[in-house]
């Protein structure tokens, strides 16, 4: 939860209370309350920061869907089904994702930032910050909207992602940790008061169980600043008659 200089700041930055206010009634969103905290610098902002480290990052391409590129799935296409390449072992479609993410948010709002190795595709960048909102189309001010809004760069009628060290820069005031040449994916879901980091742990013991049984997987939880206890699948009631039954196959 963020207070209320740190929400005028947010504000300031991003203007998500301003840009939504005047067309609230239109994005019919499951909650207001995000929006007021912006527009009036109220304190109780929910943040949510997902981040991972040693993994790859989101590069490749902007302007063509291809199996390595990971931003333009995630951030910018809706339902690509060419997820499994050779060696994985985790099938579906690439674009749902996001979707977990802006329904966990009363705004319906996220930004994806990551840094990445620097190839010809993405243009020889290593970073990308954007931030992505998902409503249904509309009509405003005597025009259609299609409900997708982007925080990023206008070029030529389309928006693209701050890149490199204005992407840096960026992430760092939105409240992200820094990367630089830390490669990886950074996700902030904002306004998701209805989630608590107790009903985090539980997903995560019920859905990664296997990967932090096997110790291939490690997470960290830290609410307001302060670690917590991390998932304990063995001590989830739900979750031990599969793990000891794991643990006998082996």
């Amino acid at each position: 939860k963020v207070g209320p200089k740190r929400v005028k700041e947010f504000e300031a930055l991003t203007r998500i209370g301003a840009d939504f206010q005047s067309r609230l009634e239109k994005l019919r969103l499951p909650s207001e309350a995000t929006i007021h905290k912006l527009v009036n610098g109220q304190p109780g902002l929910d943040l949510l920061y997902i981040e991972d480290f040693n993994t790859i990052g989101l590069g490749g391409p902007l302007t063509h869907n291809a199996k390595d590129a990971h931003f333009r799935k995630i951030a910018l296409s809706l339902g690509v089904g060419d997820k499994l390449v050779a060696g994985a072992t985790s099938g579906g479609s690439y674009g749902f994702g996001k979707a977990v993410y802006s329904g966990s948010s009363d705004c319906k709002t996220v930004f994806f930032y990551s840094s990445f190795e620097p190839t010809e595709e993405t243009g020889g960048t290593h970073a990308r910050l954007m931030g992505c909102a998902y409503f249904k189309g509309h009509h405003h001010d005597g025009k259609d909207f299609t409900g997708r809004a982007w925080w990023g760069v206008p070029d030529n009628g389309v928006v693209k992602p701050f890149v490199d060290q204005e992407a840096h820069e960026l992430a760092e005031k939105l409240g992200f940790q820094r990367r630089d040449n830390a490669k990886g994916a950074s996700i902030l879901v904002v306004g998701c008061g209805k989630l608590d980091m107790t009903e985090i742990r539980k997903a995560f013991e019920l859905y990664w169980w296997p990967s932090i049984v096997d110790q291939t997987f490690d997470i960290e939880l830290i609410d307001d600043g302060t670690p917590i206890d991390p998932p304990q699948p063995k001590q989830n009631s739900s979750v031990r008659p599969f793990v000891k039954a794991y643990e006998l196959f082996l």
